[in-house]
């Protein structure tokens, strides 16, 4: 699997055909979850500056053999049924939740595509086409070949996250080659509903606040800036840039996991680790700040389940000159320590609870923000390629995943001369401190690293 703009898909042409998601009742009403609400505020922001919010998440894969239309069929309804978020309409900041048997697909042949760059022109426009205020909110299709099927799906961000493109991925597959797939545990809706009614208890003196309250002191406050400067003006957004590099293969990944292991720490605060010094060491400051991503879904509950299980944790980790893997990856490892035993209750909560009277601006972060995320997809089935769409940057957004040929780099920033040359120099600066961290060497903060 890889996290790759669609533009670098290689993705064989053929008969293309979708699915269009029926809803034939009004269903129960549901609260939206934090992260919903944020982001149907953001898109409505959007629209009244006369723009429009896309954020799609979608993946494509290969089903091998002669196609089965029949079987993708009852696949595909299968697995919006099982899922919550997927069986319901959303209508801004209210939704409403359909029973499985209120929902129906229906298909349509699409064109016939006959070359790949067709087809990824035709992928580009079906992407785009979800939407987070009028939907729809999921675009099903597959481009079907006398010995293969090709399947892509794309959620808005309302109803996703990246994870749940790896769940939609897993129980399709599965359920095509007749397997039955996984329960998903709680819905996206019936976990929101249980958060909202724990977070509506908590008060400012709350001590699982006292994490946030203390990273609120530095810079930036709850939401520490992007250290370095992009050459976005403030309140300004650029066409995005989507790149995907390979930082290591699937040799050196393990090399580095065990050298990670040795102090203590996954393979996950040691890339955390290493984009603290890169960052330091293209003009940073010492103190690094960021906010991981994090999956809430837990073992038991909601663990296969589709929607937007996505909570923040703060991280403060110090980059002193001279440090070396060792210190670094103990420090990381205990930062994310700290930060982990206090992300029960959500970063958008614990915002409201301590700048109760701040202007909290409908979009996603007041500025560019510095964030962290990481998956491991290596028991992923089939093999498929990952897909985020956007429509527009002020910042940089970074996704790092590690599938069975090593770890990757994918990339999201403005397209602007300044952070073209701030992508380049940081990836360039990161693949140096891996490297270097695999070899236990010391980690400077005066020049890049050789490899």
């Amino acid at each position: 699997m890889s996290q790759i703009p669609v533009d670098d898909a290689r993705i064989a042409p053929g008969q293309v055909w979708e699915w269009q998601v029926i809803l034939s009742a009004e269903g129960k009403p549901a609260r939206l979850g934090y992260n919903q609400i944020r982001h149907t505020a953001a898109a409505r922001r959007a629209r009244a500056a006369g723009g429009r919010l896309v954020f799609t998440i979608a993946a494509t894969f290969d089903l091998p053999g002669p196609n089965d239309l029949d079987a993708l069929d009852a696949a595909l309804r299968r697995f919006v049924r099982r899922h919550e978020a997927l069986r319901a309409r959303y209508n801004g900041l209210t939704c409403a939740v359909l029973d499985p048997d209120d929902v129906e697909l229906e298909r349509t042949t699409g064109p016939r595509l006959v070359t790949s760059a067709q087809v990824r022109a035709y992928l580009r426009r079906r992407f785009r086409q979800v939407d987070t205020l009028d939907g729809p909110w999921l675009a099903l299709g597959a481009i079907t070949r006398d010995d293969s099927t090709t399947v892509y799906l794309a959620f808005d961000h309302l109803v996703a996250d990246t994870m749940s493109a790896i769940v939609a991925v897993t129980d399709i597959a599965m359920d095509y080659e007749g397997h039955e797939p996984a329960e998903p545990g709680d819905g996206y809706l019936t976990f929101s509903q249980e958060q909202h009614r724990q977070h509506s208890r908590l008060r400012a003196d709350d001590p699982r606040l006292r994490v946030w309250e203390e990273f609120s002191a530095g810079e930036g406050g709850l939401f520490p800036p992007f250290p370095l400067d992009l050459g976005v003006p403030p309140g300004q957004v650029f066409p995005p840039v989507n790149k995907s590099v390979t930082l290591m293969n699937a040799r050196e990944t393990g090399a580095l996991e065990a050298r990670c292991h040795e102090s203590g720490a996954g393979l996950s605060l040691g890339v955390l680790a290493a984009v603290a010094v890169s960052q330091r060491n293209a003009g940073g400051p010492g103190i690094h700040r960021n906010l991981m991503l994090v999956n809430e879904r837990k073992a038991g509950r909601a663990t296969g389940s589709v929607g937007w299980f996505v909570n923040v944790l703060p991280i403060t980790v110090p980059v002193p000159p001279g440090s070396n893997s060792t210190d670094m990856l103990t420090r990381t490892r205990q930062a994310y320590e700290r930060a982990r035993d206090h992300n029960e209750i959500h970063y958008l909560r614990a915002w409201d609870l301590l700048d109760p009277n701040g202007d909290h601006p409908s979009s996603y972060w007041p500025y560019p923000v510095n964030l962290f995320s990481y998956l491991d997809v290596r028991n992923t089935p089939c093999e498929p390629n990952i897909h985020h769409v956007t429509s527009a940057s002020d910042g940089i957004l970074s996704w790092f995943v590690r599938d069975t040929t090593g770890l990757h780099l994918n990339v999201i920033h403005a397209r602007t001369t300044q952070a073209k040359c701030v992508t380049t120099g940081l990836i360039q600066s990161l693949r140096a401190t891996l490297f270097a961290m695999k070899r236990n060497g010391p980690l400077t903060h005066d020049q890049a690293v050789k490899v």
